[in-house]
């Protein structure tokens, strides 16, 4: 059973949580600011929001990456 979204659950949403379809500006703008690293996933159907989806990575460290000839390469993330 689908729980109805209120503000004491706003951290984040679960994959349970229902929000009412004119709210689906505001979902997506939490979510995208409250992940760090991933992605968040609109789907549409007949030019209506019918689903969002939220996906939340964590970079793990790792040594940097050395080309061919033993140059640090530099990775960029989008900041």
């Amino acid at each position: 059973m689908t729980q109805p979204f209120s503000e004491s659950n706003s951290d984040k949403l679960h994959s349970d949580a229902s929000v009412p379809a004119d709210h689906w500006p505001q979902t997506v703008c939490r979510l995208v600011s409250s992940l760090k690293y991933g992605s968040v996933q609109i789907q549409i159907q007949d030019g209506k929001v019918i689903q969002i989806d939220s996906t939340d990575k964590i970079r793990l460290d790792q040594p940097p990456a050395k080309n061919h000839y033993g140059k640090k390469t530099v990775s960029f993330h989008g900041r």
